[in-house]
């Protein structure tokens, strides 16, 4: 009997400690920016500054320009795979591992965003309907993280 007791117990902690890491996920919150022209592409994409704020069920975009295009913009996604609506866009966030994926619906077609931690950068992968038909476009930005008094 009390190997049986035993066992039990062991394989409940077992158990209860996958269940903890499963739900874990990364926080994407924080302040993030392009370092310099050449992680943007040689210039192809505009100065852009972002804070994300996270919490259990919500995450929050606000992207901020150099003066310049974009214009500065605040977009909120449910992260338990519920609509999302923003700027007359629907969108879904759904969790694919430890990245997130923001599939939005727009008046062009289907939009996807991939959320990344890779160490002190957050890598954003966005997918979109190709014109005509043709193939998506791709772009990947890398954003490194704004600490106070070290370049940011």
């Amino acid at each position: 009997m009390r190997r049986v007791t035993v066992v039990l117990c062991v394989v409940s902690v077992v158990l209860m400690t996958a269940g903890l890491v499963a739900q874990t996920k990364p926080s994407f919150a924080g302040q993030w920016f392009v370092p310099d022209e050449g992680a943007r592409g040689r210039g192809a994409l505009p100065k852009v500054e972002l804070t994300i704020t996270q919490d259990a069920t919500a995450m929050t975009l606000e992207y901020t320009g150099d003066g310049q295009a974009p214009a500065p913009a605040k977009l909120t996604y449910k992260l338990d795979g519920s609509v999302s609506k923003n700027n007359m866009q629907t969108s879904k966030a759904m969790w694919a591992g430890n990245n997130l994926v923001v599939t939005t619906t727009t008046g062009a077609g289907e939009e996807k965003r991939t959320f990344e931690v890779d160490g002190d950068n957050l890598v954003v992968e966005t997918s979109a309907t190709g014109r005509n038909g043709g193939a998506p476009t791709i772009t990947k930005v890398t954003y490194k993280r704004y600490v106070r008094g070290f370049g940011g």
